[in-house]
């Protein structure tokens, strides 16, 4: 009985007021795995993904988000943060969508996992892919109030009717 009320009353707390670029400045570690410059991630680096970053805030007005740009400038480390940003302090159903299954199979090893054990915020709420129950699979990190799932525009199935908020 009390876990519920104690459930309840944790959702009745508002979304922190942390934008998504303080948020990757405060928490978010970059892997020596996956990172030409491992450590803190510093969003001085690369300020024209401030903005980028913080319209997927819940206190933006954006609903939709169109980003063109080149090759590597580090658009795919701010997905990554927006999706740690929606893990750590707005949870709910989030979709990352990439070209192909064969992508979200080498981001989801190489770039994704190494950022969830290496952010500890994000290491507290999605258990290791090693652990019996994890909920951490290539394509499926749950975490409390919330999943992500990781599929490949090349596959209709992975777009199956879900609630998907982001």
């Amino acid at each position: 009985m009390f876990e519920s009320i104690a459930g309840f009353r944790d959702g009745l707390k508002p979304t922190p007021k942390i934008l998504p670029s303080d948020w990757a400045d405060k928490y978010r570690i970059l892997s020596q795995k996956s990172s030409a410059k491992p450590g803190k991630w510093k969003t001085s680096y690369t300020p024209y993904l401030r903005e980028i970053m913080n319209r997927f805030s819940p206190y933006d007005m954006a609903e939709d988000i169109i980003f063109m740009k080149c090759s590597q400038i580090g658009a795919s480390e701010a997905g990554f943060n927006m999706m740690g940003y929606i893990v750590d302090v707005d949870p709910g159903p989030l979709m990352y969508v990439m070209p192909t299954i064969d992508t979200v199979r080498k981001n989801s090893k190489v770039r994704i996992d190494p950022m969830i054990e290496e952010t500890p915020v994000l290491r507290q709420k999605i258990k290791t892919s090693r652990s019996r129950e994890a909920g951490n699979t290539t394509f499926q990190k749950d975490f409390p109030n919330g999943v992500l799932l990781l599929v490949g525009a090349n596959s209709a199935a992975g777009f199956k009717s879900l609630p998907i908020r982001v």
